[in-house]
C-alpha cells in the first residue's frame, strides 16, 4: 500500500531535485515565502535539448527511446506540454503517445504510462 504524504512527496522532490544539480541540469536557489524554500532553477539549454528529442522522437521519424516516450508522457499528464509546444504539436504528440501505448512492442513504455496514470490518480485523492 502506498502511503502519499506532504513529507514523502516533499522528500521526493528533495530527492530528485539534488540528483538534477549534481549532473548540473538545475540551480539551486532559495525561494518562496520568506526565502525558506528550496527552488531548482533548469537550465534553459537542457530544456531546450530535451524538447527538441521529443520533437525529433515523437513528431518526426526519429528512433523511439524509453526516457523520452515516458518523459513526454509525464509531461502530459502534468498538463506541461503547452509550456513546450504549440496546440498543434501538443495534439500531434498525444496521439503518438496513445499509438505507442497501444503497440504491443512496447510493453515496458505501456506499464511505465499505467504507472504514472496511477501515481498521478495517488497524488490527486491524496491532496483531496
Amino acid at each position: 500500500m502506498f502511503n502519499f504524504t506532504d513529507k514523502y512527496i516533499n522528500r521526493l522532490i528533495e530527492d530528485i531535485g539534488e540528483s538534477l544539480a549534481e549532473s548540473g541540469c538545475v540551480r539551486k536557489e532559495q525561494g518562496g515565502f520568506m526565502n525558506g524554500k528550496t527552488l531548482h532553477i533548469p537550465n534553459e539549454a537542457d530544456v531546450d535539448h530535451i524538447v527538441q528529442n521529443i520533437r525529433a522522437e515523437l513528431l518526426e521519424d526519429g528512433e523511439l527511446s524509453e526516457d523520452i516516450v515516458v518523459l513526454t508522457a509525464l509531461l502530459n499528464k502534468s498538463q506541461d506540454l503547452q509550456r513546450y509546444f504549440s496546440s498543434y504539436e501538443k495534439q500531434a504528440l498525444k496521439k503518438r503517445l496513445a499509438e505507442i501505448k497501444e503497440n504491443p512492442q512496447n510493453e515496458l513504455i505501456h506499464k511505465a504510462t499505467e504507472y504514472i496514470d496511477t501515481l498521478f490518480l495517488m497524488f490527486i485523492v491524496a491532496i483531496s
